[in-house]
Parts: structure tokens; C-alpha cells; sequence
């Protein structure tokens, strides 16, 4: 982060902190379909910023997809259940990686 790399570990560590489990909150089924929808929406919101902080363009922009489609009724609530599944283990998977290249 602009050349300090104390800055930089603080920002990693608390990411692998903070979605080291993923975002739990793309795995839960509970409520009607409006209900898991909202709640996929903040999840994905929440993680837009550290996303972009720590620069993962990648997942940035297909967890900002997944929010506009868990935004559109149209889109079937299984499709978007599969969808929330593989991000969680993204998130999981880039959590898991930068823990092992900033402590090792």
C-alpha cells in the first residue's frame, strides 16, 4: 500500500481474518427468496471495498456481478445458490493463498 509494506501486512492480515471462512452468509438457505437475496446482497457489498483494497480485480468483479443478479428477480434462486457456493470457496481459496505467501 503506497510503499509501506507494515500498512500492507495489516490490510492482508485483516482480510485473511475477515473472509478466512469465506462469507458464510452465500451458504445460508433460511427465509423466502427475498430474504436470502438481501442477504447475499450485503454480503457481497461488504466485501467490495477489501476486495479492492488489497486490488483482487478478479473476484472484485464477480462478486459485484453476483450482487446485480441476486438484485434481478429474473434470475432463479438455485442458479444463484450455486453461484454464492463458488464465491464462498473463492474467497476461502484467496484467503488461504495470501496467508500463505505474507506469513511464510
Amino acid at each position: 500500500v503506497s510503499g509501506q509494506p507494515r500498512v500492507l501486512g495489516r490490510v492482508i492480515d485483516s482480510f485473511v481474518a475477515t473472509y478466512g471462512d469465506g462469507l458464510p452468509a452465500l451458504l445460508e438457505r433460511e427465509g423466502d427468496a427475498a430474504a436470502q437475496r438481501l442477504r447475499w446482497r450485503r454480503a457481497c457489498h461488504s466485501a467490495r471495498s477489501a476486495l479492492g483494497t488489497i486490488g483482487a480485480q478478479s473476484i472484485l468483479a464477480r462478486v459485484m456481478q453476483f450482487e446485480r443478479r441476486a438484485a434481478d428477480d429474473g434470475v432463479p434462486l438455485d442458479e444463484l445458490a450455486s453461484e454464492a457456493v463458488e464465491l464462498h470457496q473463492e474467497l476461502q481459496t484467496l484467503a488461504r493463498r495470501l496467508s500463505r505467501e505474507f506469513d511464510g
